[in-house]
């Protein structure tokens, strides 16, 4: 094995050799995207919380306590408006510098990824209870239908997009809201707590969905930015209509959700 050993004391110098140097090995984008110092901020702001934030692979066992770098991404595309970009064109998400900044900034606050990467798991926590209930419960028509919608990879990316929108409803949406929405502290860093309103918001949501896809071409619907835009538009309406009605229905959320200054 060679081994290239250079010593250099110019830490820009050093980012540049890291960045182009290895040409002999194919490297994933967001790979090139560590070296970022808004990563490395990110980084060091997660520690203050006690959030381990992995930002290489390897680097450190994993636990699921974990926020990882290279998940969170497509995760925050989708939260922030691109579901398509999340599932069809990852790498463009790291290697434009334009997409790349609709996504980390320096007005990126940790508290709002850490939202954004924990409704991703209730979504993976929803689904997988789908999946049980199915091969070993005895599921009603509805759940047996959302648990069809998952068979799609881009599923996942537009019900966290709809997620956003319904969320931008509920508290009367601001420019860049979903850059700032979280949950209360005491919420947040409370993990039964933070799991039970999360898995909430997405039986809230995934429900509507389902009611408005009811004998449609599903498929069809999340495969584009106009069908997906339909299902999200469709889906605050009938969330409206319920919030009008039944106005206590949602305060468990409003009451908990927070925009962050």
């Amino acid at each position: 094995m060679l081994v290239r050993i250079i010593e250099c004391y110019d830490q820009t110098l050093i980012d540049s050799v890291i960045r182009y140097n290895n040409t002999q090995n194919p490297i994933k984008a967001w790979e090139l995207r560590v070296i970022d110092p808004i990563q490395s901020r990110i980084k060091s702001d997660f520690e203050t919380l006690k959030i381990n934030y992995q930002l290489r692979r390897g680097s450190a066992r994993r636990r699921s306590s974990d926020v990882l770098y290279e998940k969170l991404g497509p995760i925050l595309s989708a939260f922030y408006g691109d579901p398509m970009a999340s599932h069809k064109n990852r790498n463009e998400l790291y290697e434009t510098e334009s997409k790349y900044r609709k996504l980390f900034d320096d007005n990126t606050n940790v508290r709002n990824l850490y939202f954004i990467y924990c409704l991703e798991y209730a979504v993976a926590r929803k689904q997988n209870d789908l999946r049980n209930n199915v091969i070993k419960g005895t599921p009603t028509e509805d759940q047996k239908s959302m648990h069809q919608y998952f068979r799609y990879a881009v599923f996942k990316y537009v019900l966290i997009y709809v997620c956003s929108n319904v969320i931008g409803l509920w508290v009367k949406a601001t420019d860049d809201f979903n850059k700032k929405i979280s949950l209360h502290d005491k919420i947040l860093f409370d993990q039964e707590k933070r799991e039970g309103i999360l898995y909430k918001i997405i039986d809230v949501v995934l429900l509507a969905m389902n009611s408005y896809l009811k004998g449609k071409d599903v498929y069809g619907k999340i495969k584009t930015h106009p069908g997906v835009k339909e299902i999200s538009d469709n889906v605050k309406a009938l969330v409206e209509q319920v919030d009008k009605m039944m106005p206590e229905t949602y305060k468990e959320f409003t009451n908990n959700l927070v925009l962050l200054k």
